[in-house]
């Protein structure tokens, strides 16, 4: 990887617009671009947090670190981004699958803070022994419907690696 990589570069127009509009109302939470993939059959839990770890490290649009003065707004790809992955194990819910669309639907309605990192979350919900959900949302700066399908592929190819 080259130095040249992290250095601060400007937001995109696109880029510019949702950064402003998201400024303008903060508890917005229409920037935020969500997706989960159902697994079905064992899933080694270990190895998806690896290949998700992997993944967001090789993903610099997930790096992205905004920061904006009185004049400008620029961004940074980030070296290393610490992040939690949590893990819902729904398996005692009267029904797992309503109580995962329930919290997915909560979770579409909590806006990023774009002062702070990361600028995405990435949840694992367990609805049975061999049903599981990766739940994925990121701000519409750092990824969008495109960007998911080729962050997802690329989780596959590390998983089964």
């Amino acid at each position: 990887m080259s130095n040249n990589q992290y250095r601060s570069l400007p937001l995109t127009a696109a880029q510019t617009g949702m950064w402003f509009a998201q400024q303008l109302d903060p508890s917005n939470p229409s920037y935020k671009a969500v997706e989960y993939i159902e697994l079905r059959g064992p899933v080694d839990l270990k190895l998806i947090e690896a290949a998700l770890r992997q993944t967001v490290a090789d993903t610099d649009a997930l790096r992205l670190h905004v920061q904006a003065d009185d004049e400008h707004v620029w961004q940074n790809v980030e070296g290393f981004v610490d992040w939690l992955l949590p893990m819902m194990d729904l398996r005692d819910a009267a029904d797992p699958w309503t109580r995962a669309q329930e919290w997915m639907r909560a979770d579409l309605s909590r806006p990023f803070d774009l002062t702070r990192g990361p600028m995405f979350t990435l949840t694992v919900l367990q609805l049975a022994a061999d049903h599981f959900l990766l739940h994925c949302s990121a701000h519409h700066l750092t990824m969008d419907g495109f960007g998911f399908s080729l962050f997802v592929r690329r989780v596959s190819q590390v998983y089964t690696c």
